[in-house]
């Protein structure tokens, strides 16, 4: 299937798996794989994602991602996505931010 995956993580269910592969060269990808049907489908280009455990935000995923500035160069901020990686708004710059986020949803 991949030559490489890392950092699997389960959805709160334990019906799915989330895990990164290499994906271009500056980044990864998330991809899901349900244990139910075994294909794995593309959920975003992303450098590393926790996925959310509790809370009004249970199931979905924070990813921190890179995005080109207007400027040249890029900033790595971290996002909230859908299981099936729809953008629901920005968590934060840094890991306080995913941690207080994460900490909300208790």
């Amino acid at each position: 299937m991949f030559a490489y995956a890392s950092s699997p993580r389960f959805s709160p269910d334990g019906g799915t798996v989330f895990f990164l592969v290499p994906f271009g060269a500056t980044t990864q990808a998330i991809v899901k794989v349900a244990l139910a049907n075994p294909d794995p489908q593309f959920v975003a280009a992303a450098l590393s994602f926790k996925v959310v455990v509790a809370g009004q935000y249970k199931g979905d995923l924070v990813a921190r991602i890179r995005k080109a500035k207007l400027a040249p160069g890029y900033y790595e901020w971290y996002w909230l996505l859908t299981p099936e990686g729809r953008e629901l708004g920005i968590v934060g710059q840094d890991e306080r931010d995913v941690a207080l986020f994460m900490e909300q949803q208790k």
